[in-house]
């Protein structure tokens, strides 16, 4: 479970802490000064950009999970069957990125908003979740039921979070989070389905493979999957697609 709690909180701190880090001042100047439109509007769109990386990160971390444990971590005491444990924990953990990603983003939404409670109340429910759901998942599952039962009460804490704030601020459409984050899950299917063909036959790596084709194979599927998402996310006109060229784009060349 520590291991695979590694790799999930890789995508994690890369990219939702980040963009829940970079929203905050604009979020909190912009609730200073009462605009709430434009609040929203700022909220809406980090949940969109969250969502639109972390959904096929999910996706990728569920599909290739033993390679990358593999080619990290299996060396020494770290068997064939230490990577195929780890791998069931981070399936199960990779099913919440979605959920840990997005509160991240939700609770600095209220503390632009100088409110602090709410979000401590609702991390309060979902502990009690979490201690439920362990409860009910650990024999069935064993290791990886604890890691599930994570994934759905952080899914809990979010949709708690999201209706908070709409009871306390009024005006806040989810639809086109929704949207979004649809067609991103839509693109990260296709994406995953490509990669699950490939990674059985193709780039088929053994358990036993050396170091070196462990890596090649993986660094093929992972530049596939990304090629392929955000192609088919363009095809499907995810608006998220611009935003990430403009911040890949040279510093020079925005300037």
């Amino acid at each position: 479970m520590y291991y695979a709690d590694r790799l999930v909180e890789f995508p994690l701190g890369v990219f939702a802490i980040a963009i829940s880090t970079a929203a905050l001042p604009t979020l909190s100047k912009q609730a200073a000064q009462k605009e709430m439109k434009n609040f929203h509007e700022t909220l809406g769109h980090a949940l969109r950009l969250t969502f639109f990386i972390t959904i096929p990160s999910m996706a990728g971390l569920m599909i290739l999970g033993k390679p990358i444990i593999q080619l990290f971590f299996q060396r020494g005491a770290f068997d064939s069957l230490s990577t195929l444990m780890t791998d069931q924990a981070l399936f199960f953990y990779a099913v919440g990125l979605w959920a840990f990603s997005g509160t991240r983003v939700m609770v600095n939404a209220f503390y632009a908003v100088q409110d602090t409670r709410t979000p401590v109340k609702v991390a309060a429910v979902a502990m009690l979740a979490n201690f439920l759901f362990s409860l009910l998942l650990m024999g069935p599952l064993r290791h990886g039921g604890l890691a599930l039962a994570l994934s759905l009460a952080s899914s809990l804490q979010f949709f708690i979070l999201l209706l908070a704030l709409k009871r306390g601020m009024g005006l806040f459409d989810a639809r086109p989070i929704l949207i979004s984050a649809g067609k991103c899950a839509l693109a990260s299917i296709v994406m995953a389905a490509i990669l699950y063909v490939l990674q059985a036959t193709w780039l088929r790596t053994p358990l036993d493979a050396g170091t070196g084709l462990a890596g090649r194979n993986l660094f093929l599927l992972i530049l596939i999957g990304t090629v392929v998402y955000f192609l088919t996310a363009y095809g499907l006109r995810c608006r998220e697609v611009s935003s990430v060229r403009e911040i890949l784009r040279p510093r020079r060349r925005r300037r």
